[in-house]
This record gives structure tokens, C-alpha cells and sequence, in this order.
């Protein structure tokens, strides 16, 4: 009874205009996503790449840094040797002072070409090789 008041014409020519709209919308709608979804694939590979790119250079980085701490372990195992030379050298050099005759016999034994002079200049020259070691050491940080 009721069934009867209802037009049926007007909801078959609304049925007609909707089933088509909502089949378009969702098509459409399916569309974008899929748009969507390649645009996010082409941005998640670029920035995979990216990411790579940083674990390269993150690597590179790494091993610069693993090659100059093995310069910086060089240069403090030359400078604990220079010091410990140096040291030497002194102590040698105090030595010798404290005892002026056995640089007077050492002088005498030397052989006729070595004069007293050489010997001066050599203290001389292992001064500066002291005096070098210290700058050094004054330039790199412990």
C-alpha cells in the first residue's frame, strides 16, 4: 500500500543519475590513489637513495676519521720517542758536563780530523734537535 505512493519513476531516474555518480566517484577516487601511490613510491626511492647516499658518505667520514685518530697515535708515538731521546740526550749531555775531563779524554781519543770545533758543533746541532722536539711538542695538543 504504501509501496504504491512511492514514484517510481523519480527514483529510477534518481537511481540512474546516482549508481552512474558514485561509480564515477569511486573510479575517480581509486584513480587518485593510485596517483598517489606511485608519487609516494617515486619519493620513498628517492629517498632511499638519499639514505644511501648519507651511509656512504657516513662511512667515508668514518674512515677519515679511523685514518687521522692512526696520524694523530703516529705523531704521539714519535713525539713520546723524541721525548724519550731527547731525555737521553740529555741526560748524556749533563753527563759530560759534570765531567769535564772525560770530554778532554774523549777529545783526545777522537782522531786527528775531528777538532774540538766539530765537537762543539755537534753539542751544538743536538741542542737544536732538543729545541725542535720542544716546539714540536708545544704544537701538538696531548
Amino acid at each position: 500500500m504504501m509501496w504504491t505512493a512511492i514514484p517510481w519513476k523519480l527514483v529510477a531516474k534518481v537511481a540512474g543519475i546516482l549508481i552512474p555518480a558514485i561509480v564515477v566517484f569511486g573510479l575517480g577516487c581509486r584513480a587518485g590513489a593510485a596517483r598517489q601511490a606511485k608519487a609516494d613510491a617515486r619519493e620513498l626511492d628517492k629517498l632511499s637513495d638519499q639514505v644511501v647516499e648519507l651511509e656512504l658518505e657516513a662511512a667515508t667520514l668514518r674512515s677519515r676519521l679511523e685514518t687521522r685518530e692512526e696520524v694523530l697515535a703516529n705523531i704521539r708515538t714519535s713525539i713520546l720517542e723524541a721525548r724519550e731521546d731527547r731525555q737521553r740526550f740529555l741526560d748524556s749531555l749533563s753527563a759530560w758536563r759534570s765531567q769535564p775531563s772525560r770530554i778532554v779524554e774523549r777529545i783526545e781519543r777522537v782522531p786527528v780530523e775531528v777538532t774540538a770545533t766539530d765537537c762543539q758543533e755537534a753539542i751544538g746541532e743536538g741542542l737544536a734537535i732538543v729545541r725542535n722536539i720542544a716546539e714540536l711538542e708545544a704544537e701538538v695538543p696531548e
